[in-house]
């Protein structure tokens, strides 16, 4: 069976740090577990959520800090003003967050505006990382019953080639369209616009 980096769960944790680590651009975490679950199908559900939920966790919690670090560079006036709305994200940030990491929806909208306000590095992390943690499970476990069905009619190399093009089929229909103005037009969410 084919293994990223050929070292297991340590390859699916490497692979989804890399993927995790391009900002915007990355596809769901819940796509990239099921691609896992294909490619892994007797390995437990619980390891590969295990090795996609950290390699996420940790390559946003870097951006995280990019944009902390970042904040200490803009103009004294400028951090009082985000320190107002510090209060605000102390009461619903953990709600924002695990919203955002346990859904499919982009990360950053949530991760920049945290490393902005100073939110806790360790309560971020954490809350993040039980949220990926959810989706990679139900990913992986996706993942493996649809891995069940196409190993009993196709050579394993053909479901790995099928797992790879669908994850860039994702990742560009991600980039290519507005993603926002298609749920908008189909009424899919409420925009308060």
């Amino acid at each position: 069976m084919w293994d990223p980096v050929g070292l297991g769960v340590f390859g699916i944790f490497v692979f989804s740090l890399a993927l995790n680590l391009i900002p915007f651009m990355g596809p769901s975490n819940l796509v990239i577990a099921g691609m896992m679950g294909v490619l892994f199908p007797t390995t437990d559900a619980l390891y590969i959520a295990l090795g996609v939920a950290l390699g996420s966790a940790v390559a946003k919690t870097a951006h995280y800090y990019a944009v902390y670090w970042i904040r200490g560079r803009l103009p004294a006036e400028k951090r009082l003003q985000l320190d107002r709305f510090r209060n605000w994200f102390g009461r619903w940030g953990a709600v924002a967050l695990f919203a955002a990491a346990v859904t499919p929806i982009p990360d950053e909208p949530v991760v920049i505006p945290m490393g902005l306000m100073k939110y806790s590095p360790k309560k971020f992390f954490l809350i993040f990382f039980t949220g990926k943690m959810i989706i990679a499970f139900c990913g992986a476990y996706a993942g493996q019953y649809l891995s069940s069905v196409l190993y009993a009619f196709f050579d394993s190399w053909v479901v790995i080639t099928l797992a790879a093009i669908f994850t860039i089929v994702v990742t560009v229909v991600m980039l290519k369209f507005d993603l926002d103005e298609i749920f908008r037009r189909l009424k899919l969410f409420r925009w308060s616009s």
